[in-house]
């Protein structure tokens, strides 16, 4: 029995050397992933260990299951991966084809230009108003001009005056505040303040002054908001 146990020992070694190790007795060898076909133990003869030495037959190099599984799942992560790569590549060609380039920085803004007003300061370098004494120009078809110039004061406002925070006297003050419907795509002196204004004037005999507190992509919330802090100190009736 030892005899034939050893030749089964180095069987497995010539064969497979690294599973030397791997030996087990016969009960555990038979119900193990290391089978050797053709050798029956104890409990399944009737009396020796071994009947015989059969052909050995290991079953290391074949992938179980669960090792299958292992790479089919590997697989289809791979493939996800590629896929998602492939497609952000595709949106990024189609992007720039249609024009949806990234955003170009926006210049450095000149802080000289800056109120000298310490509650509008604040709102214009935070960012809560637009910079001021700015000019743009817009070329279109829908204006007769041709062209719409945006052009704003050092409040901010869309004047081409300067707004004074104290209102003057015998002077009626309006503000109107919204977005950039209230700011309007036309010249200053075709928004709906001035036109409002100029008809106050010309109806009542008393001098108006409507201010254009709208800005663009505000919602209501931030109109609130800079109607407390900034509008509302400037007196309006």
């Amino acid at each position: 029995m030892c005899v034939r146990r050893i030749l089964v020992r180095f069987y497995a070694a010539t064969m497979h050397p690294w599973n030397l190790t791997q030996y087990r007795e016969p009960a555990a060898l038979a119900a193990g992933p290391f089978r050797i076909l053709g050798i029956r133990s104890w409990h399944s003869t009737h009396g020796a260990p071994y009947e015989g030495i059969g052909r050995l037959s290991m079953t290391a190099n074949v992938p179980t299951r669960n090792v299958k599984r292992r790479h089919a799942m590997k697989a289809k992560i791979m493939l996800l991966l590629v896929s998602c790569v492939f497609s952000f590549l595709l949106l990024e060609v189609s992007c720039r084809v249609l024009g949806f380039s990234p955003p170009k920085p926006s210049p450095s803004h000149d802080r000289t230009k800056l109120s000298h007003v310490a509650f509008i300061r604040e709102a214009q370098e935070k960012g809560w108003m637009h910079w001021p004494l700015t000019r743009s120009v817009k070329l279109t078809n829908e204006h007769p001009k041709g062209e719409i110039v945006f052009q704003r004061n050092g409040s901010s406002f869309r004047e081409n005056q300067e707004t004074p925070v104290e209102k003057p006297v015998d002077t009626h003050r309006i503000i109107i505040t919204g977005d950039s419907h209230t700011d309007g795509a036309v010249w200053n002196n075709e928004n709906a303040a001035n036109l409002l204004e100029n008809a106050l004037t010309d109806a009542v005999g008393e001098k108006f002054d409507v201010i254009n507190g709208g800005f663009g992509t505000f919602s209501p919330y931030q109109e609130l908001w800079i109607y407390q802090k900034v509008l509302r100190q400037h007196q309006p009736d």
